[in-house]
């Protein structure tokens, strides 16, 4: 009984390890695309409008960019929790372009956002065909 004690308290600790991980991912990632924002405004000379929609055009590019990176890893490091969080941060960046750049952006900073993103799950698309030889056998299929 004490042995799975240990146990549970090793599996919490590394939930609670998860966790916090991932909420300071999350934090990051938001302090990133405010410095993307103010780093946008400040560099250029136009207008803040034009600035503002160059800044967010950058950002969903880069949270696209952040999901490839965590699939890619993902898949070479054989970790389920990366592949699942690079394709959680995708749809994220999906959801941002179709949610509040289709609706706020000028034309051309959109089509450059869905470009850009787009090319990217398309990239994402290729890794992952590629190197899912590298993923183990599905729990289901190694137990029948």
């Amino acid at each position: 009984m004490l042995a799975l004690g240990v146990a549970a308290v090793a599996a919490v600790d590394a939930e609670v390890r998860v966790l916090f991980g991932v909420a300071t991912g999350a934090l990051a990632l938001y302090a990133v695309s405010l410095g993307i924002l103010d780093v946008a405004e400040r560099v250029s000379g136009s207008s803040v409008e034009a600035d503002f929609q160059r800044g967010h055009t950058a950002v969903s590019g880069l949270w696209a960019l952040l999901g490839l990176g965590l699939l890619v890893a993902g898949l070479l490091r054989g970790s389920a929790l990366l592949r699942y969080g690079g394709l959680a941060l995708f749809g994220l960046s999906l959801a941002k372009i179709f949610l509040y750049d289709l609706a706020e952006l000028s034309s051309v900073a959109r089509a450059f956002s869905f470009i850009f993103v787009g090319g990217l799950l398309l990239v994402g698309g290729f890794f992952l065909q590629r190197l899912s030889g590298r993923i183990g056998p599905r729990e289901t299929e190694a137990e029948g």
